[in-house]
């Protein structure tokens, strides 16, 4: 290895054997192997997901405060008669472990988004519900407090804050508590969206009220995720109350331009290498290549059979978008296997007419065949759908029901047009036998809670289903963001594959769809 000529054959063979490797990976590298160039590629990836459901937080959280009750819909924590809460201010309510120490590097660059969606009868009314939620390495805590509305006058519906994690939150730093404001008459949010840039400290809250809420904050301490991660939940003072319907976490590991070739050209921009003879440039490149391709490795936490891998971890990443697809009018008259004959298509809108017949399908989308998927894997199904508010929100009949089936039972939500707000949800749950008609349907819990009687019909519905845990909810934008959870008797069998189907209520229901977007994820099954 004394001559320079033998060394930069070394790298080359190296290079060579990891090839097939970057070529995966969509980066420009010197070599035949990769084919025809391609440009820096987006590494972004899905690292961690998940709908964490009442029942699901119970049964693996780290940690949750004794002051709670729990049902299918909901984890409250409060002060009641048989249940006293701790008498400090600052307690944590929940943890839930997401990302293990040892697992990611403290330079991977991360996104982290947080929806929490809250009871809106505790801190929209007279209740003390200022509850805090972030992340946690362990020393540090960043996140974003919620008050509740009676606070709206004087602060913001949710501001940034950092402090020291543990039983309770300590060495608490505020930031800018006082604006932007809402109207001090708006409704309590049913739910916040917060979003990390941990490389970044930064960090953003989003409600519906006043037609979309942004807040950001900027933090001086930056989580060191290879601590791990962990998502924590705290009170302010001691008579704090909040219900929980459901959180859902996503990580994604965010794209770097530092790709080898990207870095090539750093590299000779800055100057660092001597970049004067062809033979230089070539051995730069490939010691660049030859470094990096190990670090990618262990970066995504696999177990893999070289050393630079280090000790296997006990949990691979698992969550992946199985499936995302989104349906404008023209797609849906392509790919759907079936469509009921009484509509018409426009480039902007799909529409059902008045049919003859009551209960009956209107639209049929194979998402997943069957024999794909195990009954056992956890699936997090999200379905946006646009409706046309000219015939919801009017004096037309237009009682639809979306949903999932496979094959034998349907689970999914109905959304009745405006003219049922003084006696009835906008949303809710619903279930029965998928067919050419839905049959055996049994509805739940209709009534409650309900949207002012004078509210819009939304444009927008978001129906989200957590299939191994016969849960489902519904959001609108409506009172600033209105949800309806539900729970299900029946699972799906994935494994028999799985449907997107529409049905009507009575045979005069018309609806028109702007268009529907579907995307199913595979939820991590532990923290990494």
């Amino acid at each position: 290895m004394k001559s320079f000529v033998a060394k930069v054959t070394l790298l080359a063979v190296i290079s060579f054997l990891y090839s097939k490797v970057r070529c995966d990976e969509g980066f420009q590298c010197p070599h035949s192997a990769c084919g025809p160039p391609k440009s820096c590629k987006l590494q972004d990836k899905l690292i961690y997901h998940q709908t964490m459901t009442p029942a699901w937080l119970e049964g693996h959280a780290s940690y949750i405060n004794i002051a709670h009750t729990i049902t299918a819909d909901m984890i409250s924590f409060q002060l009641t008669s048989t249940v006293r809460g701790p008498q400090t201010k600052d307690a944590a309510l929940l943890k839930v472990p997401l990302i293990t120490a040892d697992v990611l590097k403290d330079c991977t660059l991360l996104t982290v988004e947080i929806t929490v969606a809250n009871d809106v009868s505790i801190g929209g009314k007279a209740y003390d519900s200022d509850i805090r939620y972030g992340l946690s390495d362990g020393e540090t805590f960043i996140g974003f407090e919620a008050p509740d509305r009676k606070s709206y006058g004087t602060s913001s519906p949710c501001y940034g804050i950092e402090g020291t994690p543990g039983k309770f939150l300590k060495k608490i730093n505020y930031k800018n508590t006082k604006f932007p404001k809402v109207n001090k008459y708006s409704y309590y949010p049913g739910r916040f969206l917060f979003t990390f840039k941990l490389d970044q400290r930064w960090g953003s809250c989003y409600t519906a009220q006043d037609h979309g809420f942004v807040k950001t904050a900027g933090y001086i301490n930056r989580l060191k995720v290879s601590k791990g991660l962990t998502l924590e939940v705290y009170k302010t003072d001691k008579n704090e109350r909040v219900g929980i319907k459901f959180i859902k976490v996503a990580i994604t590991q965010d794209s770097s331009s530092v790709a080898p070739s990207c870095l090539f050209d750093r590299l000779q921009k800055r100057s660092i290498f001597p970049m004067k003879s062809s033979i230089a440039k070539v051995a730069a490149v490939l010691a660049v290549i030859t470094l990096f391709v190990p670090t990618v490795y262990c970066d995504e936490a696999r177990q893999c059979p070289h050393s630079a891998c280090g000790p296997p971890k006990a949990c691979e990443l698992q969550d992946k978008l199985i499936y995302h697809q989104t349906m404008t009018p023209a797609w849906l008259e392509g790919f759907a296997s079936y469509i009921d004959s009484s509509h018409s298509t426009t480039a902007d809108l799909i529409t059902f007419n008045a049919g003859k017949v009551s209960n009956a399908a209107l639209l049929k989308i194979p998402l997943i065949a069957s024999d794909i998927l195990t009954d056992c894997v956890p699936l997090t199904v999200e379905i946006t759908v646009a409706n046309d508010v000219r015939i919801g929100g009017r004096g037309y009949d237009s009682d639809i029901r979306y949903g999932l089936s496979d094959g034998i039972n349907f689970i999914g939500f109905e959304a009745p047009d405006r003219r049922t707000y003084a006696s009835q949800s906008p949303c809710y749950g619903i279930e029965g036998t998928s067919g050419k008609f839905l049959k055996k349907i049994n509805y739940k819990n209709t009534k409650f809670p309900k949207v002012n009687k004078y509210s819009y019909y939304p444009g927008r519905f978001l129906f989200t289903f957590k299939l191994d845990q016969r849960w489902g909810s519904c959001y609108t934008a409506q009172d600033h963001g209105f949800e309806k959870t539900t729970g299900y008797i029946n699972r799906l069998k994935v494994s028999k594959g799985l449907t997107l189907e529409v049905y009507k209520t009575d045979k005069n229901e018309r609806v028109g769809i702007k268009f529907i977007k579907v995307a199913i994820t595979q939820d991590s099954s532990c923290s990494l």
